[in-house]
């Protein structure tokens, strides 16, 4: 019996804690929405026009033109990021049937946004979207969209409505914050059909940048930098490498250290890796068979390991990051008197050094 109303005690204290802490907040709430509607209103030259708020919802007060500006007004301000109801009691004049030239101007045709512009910003378990999108429905399937891709994240509405949206723009925010929710920090600034994302990936995620690319919409230009938490564990890249290369080899002419093209498409998964790993250090490592003079079996492992660094650094790679070296027939991982065997001596390694530079 003590237990439970020990409980149902504690059940309350919370209850009512949270109430306080929510009350706190309301007031600050309540003005910040007065304030935009007054603004958005006064814009509109709707100065008689009055916007109380309590809380997220707004009462409008006050004597308007017709019927046309009472319901236009009303859907203004319920467009203002943050605004939960509006209660309309806005009084239609007697005898009025037409409203002043300005006003009805300014109602009827929006201002258009230009340049269009969005930002969507991850950070500590906390995402924010800002900017503008076309009308509430819109905005309403972004928000869920949002609420599906980041799941317990704290998501912060900041969303204004405006007219002059760019085509998909919607699927382009999509696709971005599709993307975001798998980081551990992202910001996307979207303006106009241009989109900038920069954010921090875990350590085991590979070809982020190229999948981002593919997701966005076609007339969108898109500039993706992406990198690895400050002191990515080595353990994580080198896993990330090896699980590429090991059902994977880089191909050679015979004899020559020149790339097949039927590798470009796994050396291109093996660039990303390595720009997500940015802290760490990489020894580029070629291996040859047993066959032959040693010399020239060691001078090709390293013009071999040296074309692969040559093709990273051609995909943005620093140089300081990379390191080739050639190791011959030394380091044999199968026996040299197999076909099988040498298949798998002549081989290339991606071996992380350290993770900090």
């Amino acid at each position: 019996m003590g237990t439970r109303v020990f409980a149902a005690a504690a059940v309350v204290a919370f209850g009512v804690f949270s109430f306080l802490c929510l009350r706190a907040h309301a007031p600050a709430i309540a003005a910040d929405l007065e304030t935009k509607s007054s603004v958005a209103l006064q814009g509109a030259g709707l100065n008689a026009i009055s916007a109380t708020a309590n809380g997220r919802e707004l009462t409008l007060a006050g004597m308007v033109a017709d019927e046309d500006i009472k319901t236009r007004a009303a859907q203004m301000v319920g467009g203002i990021a943050g605004v939960r109801n509006v209660y309309n009691d806005l009084e239609v004049e007697s005898g009025s049937v037409v409203a002043p030239e300005p006003i009805a101007q300014a109602l009827a045709t929006p201002a258009v946004m230009t340049p269009y512009r969005f930002r969507i910003a991850k950070r500590d378990d906390v995402v924010t979207l800002s900017g503008v999108m076309p009308d509430a429905e819109a905005r309403r399937r972004l928000l869920e969209h949002a609420e599906e891709v980041f799941g317990s994240t704290v998501i912060r509405d900041r969303i204004d409505l405006a007219p002059g949206a760019p085509a998909e723009w919607s699927e382009a925010l999509m696709s971005v914050q599709t993307e975001i929710a798998q980081y551990v920090e992202g910001d996307a600034r979207l303006t106009g059909t241009t989109i900038e994302v920069r954010g921090t990936l875990p350590a085991s995620r590979e070809s982020a940048t190229s999948r981002l690319a593919a997701a966005i919409p076609a007339r969108y230009d898109s500039d993706i930098v992406l990198s690895a938490p400050a002191g990515a564990l080595t353990s994580d890249c080198q896993t990330q490498l090896d699980s590429l290369l090991a059902n994977n080899r880089i191909n050679y002419s015979v004899g020559s250290a020149t790339i097949s093209s039927s590798s470009f498409a796994l050396l291109d998964r093996l660039g990303e890796a390595v720009s997500v790993c940015a802290t760490a250090r990489i020894e580029i490592a070629g291996h040859t068979d047993a066959q032959g003079s040693a010399t020239v079996n060691q001078t090709l492992s390293k013009r071999r390991a040296e074309a692969v660094v040559n093709y990273l650094l051609a995909m943005g790679i620093s140089s300081e990051q990379l390191v080739a070296r050639g190791y011959g027939e030394t380091r044999p991982v199968g026996a040299n008197e197999t076909a099988e065997g040498r298949a798998r001596n002549r081989r290339i390694e991606f071996n992380v050094l350290e993770t900090d530079k």
